[in-house]
């Protein structure tokens, strides 16, 4: 069982949850015309991978955002989160690669994504460090904390979790600082900003259930980078074309159906052998990026990455074309 929403006293076995999802902005005074200023609290968005740590007993467990287990994957990470939580907290942050002050979510990717074994071993070849930065917390001794506000969550955060090399908390901005921390985002690598307001709580749902997303809590930014967006698909099946080139089938899930939408086949070749080992497995995630949506798919359309810590069994359309 996960630990209950109707109850915020009692502690039980704390398991993983479905993590709440950011709403995209395209511009972050839309958000003035609702909300205060001074409500409105601003990160550096890093280009990791969003997970979720729970410490019970002395020993920490990683999670993906959608629960699945990756505490063998990141050791150090693990060992520097044990000094870092008390006991019966739940905390939500990013894994993230450095190296030479720039962020490289392949990396993370790649160790995530390998077994526990290959990814110690990937691990310990690489130059840099991965690092653990929380954001939130969810859970902390024993007590559901999520349903204070974000401002109150922060301070049991800040007042709770002992940083160090490895775990660092994220830095806060006032609103009126936005453009400097999208600047250093953009400076180490990052994705853009997250925008939070100081007065909502934290939704979240049972491990395994599709992500929740609030259109009114907390928000992202990327500053218009590139005149494109992207989105996550579902590759569930490919063709080869007159050339030899794959062409890869993807959809999304809606209502328990899957849509078909396009096909993609900007794939290295090292790629192309990646699709069709994962197919074999069944169906898989991936991020795509575009100019825009049109009746009959994608307009301009990349294959970014892999997604490793998504189900393609729950995941669902957002916005439809």
């Amino acid at each position: 069982m996960v630990f209950p929403l109707s109850s915020r006293t009692a502690s039980p076995t704390l398991k993983p949850v479905a993590l709440m999802r950011l709403t995209e902005v395209k511009d972050v005074d839309e958000l003035l015309k609702q909300h205060g200023r001074d409500d409105i609290v601003v990160e550096e968005k890093l280009d990791g991978w969003k997970a979720q740590a729970i410490k019970e007993a002395g020993k920490v467990r990683l999670f993906s955002r959608r629960g699945e287990e990756k505490t063998e994957n990141f050791p150090e990470i693990v060992k520097a989160l044990s000094s870092a939580l008390p006991d019966g907290t739940l905390a939500e942050g990013e894994r993230v690669y450095w190296h030479g002050g720039k962020q490289d979510v392949t990396k993370v990717q790649s160790v995530a994504g390998s077994a526990a074994d290959t990814a110690q071993s990937k691990a310990s070849a690489l130059p840099g460090k991965f690092k653990f930065h929380l954001y939130d917390i969810l859970w902390l001794k024993g007590k559901d904390v999520s349903g204070q506000p974000f401002s109150e969550r922060r301070k049991l955060l800040e007042s709770n979790a002992k940083a160090s090399e490895s775990v660092q908390l994220t830095k806060t901005y006032s609103f009126s600082d936005w453009q400097k921390a999208m600047n250093k985002a953009v400076d180490e690598g990052g994705e853009g900003i997250v925008l939070k307001l100081k007065s909502k709580k934290y939704h979240w749902k049972p491990g395994g259930e599709t992500e929740p997303k609030p259109a009114d809590i907390m928000f992202k930014y990327k500053g218009g980078r590139g005149k494109s967006d992207s989105d996550d698909y579902v590759v569930y099946d490919y063709e080869m074309t007159d050339k030899g080139k794959l062409k890869a089938l993807f959809g999304q899930n809606h209502k328990g159906k899957l849509y078909h939408i396009s096909e993609i086949s900007n794939f290295s070749a090292a790629n192309e052998e990646e699709v069709k080992k994962r197919l074999k497995k069944g169906p898989f995630v991936i991020e795509i990026g575009f100019q825009e949506r049109v009746p009959k798919g994608l307009r301009h359309q990349k294959f970014i990455r892999f997604l490793e810590d998504k189900n393609p069994f729950v995941f669902y359309i957002y916005e439809f074309h």
